[in-house]
């Protein structure tokens, strides 16, 4: 992949005569690029699969693994994290910042992040993205302004982004009948009827976006631990997006079609299936802070999409040498908080014994080694990444590209943010990029994605794409593939506010839970607000007191 260039000095504050970046392309784009065309030979795409790692917590089917443990465990530490994805990362940060050292994070793959990873080659395999946050998304401002992505401005106390890690315009394209098309909704030939009714959603969306209960939260927000508990919105979640827009007279195919892929995009499941409250939430749970480098751009984004994340939240946690145990899974945990954990690669087995556990593994997962009902069921997806040697003559230069009315999700360009270190479409790369082509497969289908092969799966990608890129082929190198049995959990009608998820939270003895799944929504800014939660639980159970990272008393955890 393209290596990223040497960062730029910060800008200060009174630099609002300086073109920002995306200005400035806009007006380099403008100048005519010339040279010689360096041309690049046709080869058959080499097809790659990425380690299945799902397949090693299938081990958990098997009654042998729940063996008893030994008393006394041979090692002990005041907290063992099961999981090192965001949730677990997470955790362990803030179990860091409050200078709890004896901490051991444990994770079944070979690398971390869980679907937020990436691979060596900077492709994303998972998560590609986070959105500006929300003004209460506190957790999530804490660990931008950590990573120094996110200040606060000495003049007026206002928010800053560094706008090099921000997708910058144009961020979305639709393509249609031969053209691309800017945006996700599809205004070419819209009739004035369609956009009568688009113009009244979006008059409904901007309403709820700052709609309150009675209880004075706002209806739809991140983390959703703090939106409002008022039946006149907690009832949607007994509905199927479907059925809302049905009952509110939204009838506009057009309409329908780009609500549907918002849905399939975030939750891997469309309007039939979704709950109201959830398909709502889409478009009026953010309300990203508005700054100028925000202009035109919602994300912040990455080549190896959040793996970048998961790296930055290792590096805090100080997750190195025998603070992290990749490889190995956990077989069995008890109330009393001792665990067997069982090597990936060599079967052998350990034992430990922590004053905390802290379970960062999806409810499927938790619910086999704590004897619970899981709770709601989780999408299939499949991440194909192409490894392009050149750009094809059709590019767009956009940084999300969806085909209307495709199987997929569209495809991301992680170059997207170095537009000016390429050469013109159809030159050759100096070094190649990505594009990351995502689709999430019914629930039924999930016995044939496992069964799909790289081939399959690399050609299936490039038939969808090459609709748009007609000689696309001629510019692929190598085509990755990944398959996620199970990847985010679909917000079915009655999962946001009924109680078998609530009653599944509930701590188990010393070991508490941690994963985006408790909130419900599949979200990187809930996965970290769970982990947060349950390293501040563990840290009550230490006697470490420090002031809460999340917020007033309300947010406190079930016990």
């Amino acid at each position: 992949m393209t290596s990223p260039s040497k960062p730029d000095e910060p800008r200060r504050d009174d630099s609002a005569a300086v073109l920002t970046r995306r200005e400035s392309l806009a007006v380099l784009g403008g100048l005519a690029l010339s040279g010689c065309r360096r041309e690049v030979p046709q080869v058959e795409p080499a097809f790659v699969a990425a380690p299945d790692y799902e397949a090693r917590g299938h081990r958990l089917r098997e009654p042998s693994r729940a063996t008893p443990l030994p008393r006394p465990p041979a090692a002990r530490r005041a907290v063992v994290i099961v999981g090192a994805g965001i949730a677990g990362l997470s955790a362990a940060w803030r179990l860091r910042e409050a200078g709890v050292d004896d901490v051991e994070v444990v994770e079944m793959a070979s690398v971390i992040g869980g679907t937020a990873r990436g691979d060596a080659e900077r492709c994303p395999w998972g998560a590609h993205y986070l959105p500006v946050p929300n003004p209460e998304s506190s957790v999530t401002l804490r660990l931008l302004t950590a990573l120094g992505l996110a200040r606060r401005s000495e003049a007026n106390g206002g928010w800053r982004f560094d706008e090099r890690h921000l997708v910058f315009e144009p961020e979305d394209r639709l393509y249609y009948r031969g053209r691309w098309y800017e945006g996700l909704y599809l205004r070419a030939g819209a009739s004035s009827s369609d956009l009568a009714e688009l113009a009244r959603f979006e008059a409904d969306m901007a309403a709820l976006r700052i709609a309150r209960g009675k209880d004075q939260r706002l209806a739809f927000t991140l983390p959703t631990a703090l939106a409002s508990q008022d039946p006149e919105f907690t009832s949607l979640d007994r509905e199927t997006m479907a059925a809302w827009l049905k009952r509110h007279r939204y009838g506009s195919p057009r309409l329908i079609a780009f609500v549907d892929y918002a849905c399939r995009d975030d939750y891997g499941a469309g309007i039939a299936e979704v709950s109201a409250w959830a398909g709502l939430h889409y478009f009026a749970g953010r309300r990203s802070i508005e700054t100028p480098e925000t202009r035109g751009t919602h994300y912040f984004t990455w080549p190896e999409g959040n793996g970048w994340l998961a790296e930055q939240l290792r590096r805090l946690a100080g997750l190195d040498g025998p603070r992290l145990a990749v490889d190995e899974l956990a077989t069995a945990v008890t109330a009393q908080g001792e665990l067997t954990l069982e090597s990936a690669l060599t079967g052998t087995t350990r034992h430990v014994a922590a004053d905390a556990v802290i379970l960062a593994t999806p409810n499927h997962v938790t619910g086999r080694l704590l004897g619970r009902r899981p709770f709601g069921g989780h999408a299939p997806w499949a991440v194909v990444n192409l490894v392009l040697n050149r750009l094809p003559e059709t590019d767009t230069g956009a940084w999300n590209n969806v085909l209307y009315e495709g199987k997929g999700l569209g495809y991301i360009d992680a170059s997207h943010q170095r537009l000016e270190q390429r050469p013109p479409p159809g030159d050759a790369l100096d070094s190649p990029i990505c594009w990351t082509w995502y689709r999430a497969y019914e629930r039924s289908e999930r016995g044939a994605l496992l069964a799909a092969t790289p081939e399959s799966l690399g050609r299936e990608a490039l038939a969808e794409l090459r609709r748009g890129h007609p000689e696309l082929p001629r510019c692929v190198e190598r085509i990755e593939t990944c398959r996620w049995g199970h990847g985010t959990l679909i917000p079915v009608p009655g999962l946001q506010f009924g109680e078998s998820r609530r009653a599944f939270a509930s701590s188990h003895g010393r070991v508490l839970l941690a994963h985006t799944d408790l909130s419900g929504l599949p979200f990187f800014e809930e996965a970290q607000f769970q982990g947060i939660a349950a390293a501040e639980a563990a840290m009550a159970r230490l006697g470490v007191a420090q002031e809460s990272w999340l917020g007033p008393p309300v947010l406190a955890r079930p016990s």
